[in-house]
């Protein structure tokens, strides 16, 4: 009584692992292994003794069925994705402008994961973001930078009244390419610059 008992079981139990197996999706191929049925139409005629001495074969009836077989065929089952590793961290991002304070901002890094292990098949999906984002507060100083030196302009009368003599010509510079904001550094150098210049009168009476 034992031993057919644990054969039972034994059986039930190999049953439940092939039909699991039978039942699992494949993940790499997004197949499913299961067993299909196929109908075939079959045809049964009917036949009695008769004529003399029942040495004929007369024909009595035909009946229709259906004969089903089964076989091994794969169907598409749903396979969702799974995600790689994160990536590295990107750079910050500029310090973009926020609300309130026009001199304290918000920049960003982020870093991401491809869907690919594996790769979704049959309507699956991945779940959860691909992108992971992280914000800080951050100063928007500007430190100031020099424009483009302006043209050379005559800013003193010719040291002489007649004859050749000299004086000073002077181009500026503004520190507004771009402006210092913020607690910005004001530009290293000098605003303008002097050189003296020839300038002739016309000759001398003498």
């Amino acid at each position: 009584m034992k031993l057919a008992w644990i054969l039972l079981i034994a059986f039930i139990i190999v049953f439940l692992c092939e039909r699991s197996a039978s039942n699992s999706c494949n993940r790499s191929t997004g197949l499913r292994k299961t067993k299909c049925t196929k109908g075939t139409r079959m045809i049964t005629t009917y036949y009695r003794g008769c004529g003399w001495w029942w040495r004929k074969r007369c024909k009595t009836g035909t009946r229709y069925w259906i004969k089903t077989t089964y076989h091994t065929c794969y169907k598409r089952c749903r396979v969702d994705g799974g995600w790689s590793n994160w990536s590295s961290w990107s750079s910050w991002s500029h310090c973009l402008k926020s609300n309130g304070n026009s001199c304290i901002g918000r920049q960003h890094r982020k870093k991401h994961r491809n869907c690919n292990r594996p790769t979704p098949k049959n309507g699956g999906r991945c779940y959860g973001s691909r992108w992971y984002y992280v914000n800080r507060s951050c100063s928007r100083k500007v430190n100031g930078k020099w424009s483009s030196w302006g043209p050379w302009r005559y800013t003193s009368a010719c040291s002489k009244t007649c004859g050749l003599g000299s004086r000073l010509i002077t181009r500026k510079r503004s520190c507004s390419n771009p402006r210092p904001k913020c607690g910005g550094r004001f530009c290293y150098g000098f605003p303008k610059m002097n050189k003296m210049g020839k300038c002739s009168l016309g000759h001398c009476k003498g």
